[in-house]
């Protein structure tokens, strides 16, 4: 065992950032690599998580949880993994917030500190209450767009979801026959894997973005570094495709807009369509100053 006071360790990096990460959700996980260099062993005498068991973050090291560990020792020129996750809880805040910690590592008297943070954000989230279930054993799963009411606001007969704070969504958030869902400037929509944004027959959508001021419809894994996977592989969730579905407006409404919107990394941007003999049923989107960018489809 090397008990020279030079003999360090070596972190695969001196800080973590979970950038975006909403309130309850938690977040994907990331690792750290801790390596001893040296050709003996060498031992940690102590990993701590400065904030303790009240931290938002957890740790697992090589396996074991916790928050704080004792006598881990690594072989000569061999490794062992960190993984760190953060959970934020509901603060009702609707601005950005940074939650901070440190990881402290002792090794023969020596400090060495793996810094954490994470931008957490509460939101309106929507979740799936019923389901579509069909012959196969498969099922839809959905919830109505006034399904949250704290999430919006009822303007007459119109559904004007609030911009104060993103909207998360789960599964399909439908707009049912004859309502109609109005998305304000500013909103932003985050997508879960397979979400979709449905209007159903005779309902309407309007996207009502201003310049500088867009609706932005995007996936909902934030990362913006190398440390996710999808299919296997290291992506850069800011820039992969295909991380929800769609926004898709069945027939019969005659006054769907979307302007000045931004719609990304799904599987396909939007699918306006007319099912069987529904040939001249009105039906038509008005689609004006927007992006649909690094979609599957």
């Amino acid at each position: 065992m090397i008990a020279d006071s030079g003999a360090k360790i070596s972190l695969s990096h001196d800080s973590v950032l979970f950038d975006t990460v909403f309130t309850s959700i938690g977040s994907s996980t990331r690792n750290i690599r801790i390596r001893n260099k040296n050709n003996g062993r060498i031992n940690i005498s102590s990993i701590q998580l400065r904030g303790g068991s009240a931290s938002a973050f957890k740790l697992n090291v090589d396996g074991t949880p916790g928050t704080s560990f004792t006598d881990i020792e690594i072989a000569a020129n061999d490794s062992l993994y960190v993984f760190v996750q953060v959970k934020v809880n509901p603060t009702n805040a609707n601005s950005p917030l940074i939650i901070s910690d440190a990881v402290d590592f002792m090794v023969n008297g020596n400090k060495q500190t793996l810094f954490l943070e994470a931008w957490g954000q509460d939101a309106y989230y929507h979740y799936p209450t019923n389901a579509i279930r069909f012959r196969d054993g498969s099922f839809l799963p959905y919830s109505l767009c006034d399904n949250v009411p704290e999430a919006f606001t009822l303007i007459g007969s119109d559904i004007v979801w609030k911009n104060d704070k993103p909207h998360v969504i789960y599964g399909y958030c439908v707009a049912d026959s004859l309502q109609k869902l109005k998305i304000q400037a500013g909103t932003k929509v985050y997508m879960n894997y397979r979400a979709s944004l449905w209007i159903f027959k005779d309902a309407q959508l309007q996207v009502l973005g201003q310049k500088g001021n867009e609706v932005v419809f995007q996936g909902a894994r934030r990362e913006k570094t190398l440390t996710g996977t999808l299919s296997g592989i290291d992506v850069d969730f800011n820039d992969e495709p295909g991380q929800w579905d769609r926004i898709w407006i069945n027939e019969g409404s005659d006054n769907n807009i979307i302007n000045y919107a931004i719609i990304k990394n799904g599987y396909i941007g939007i699918q306006a369509e007319i099912f069987g003999n529904t040939i001249g049923v009105k039906g038509k989107l008005r689609l004006t100053n927007t992006k649909i960018q690094n979609m599957s489809k």
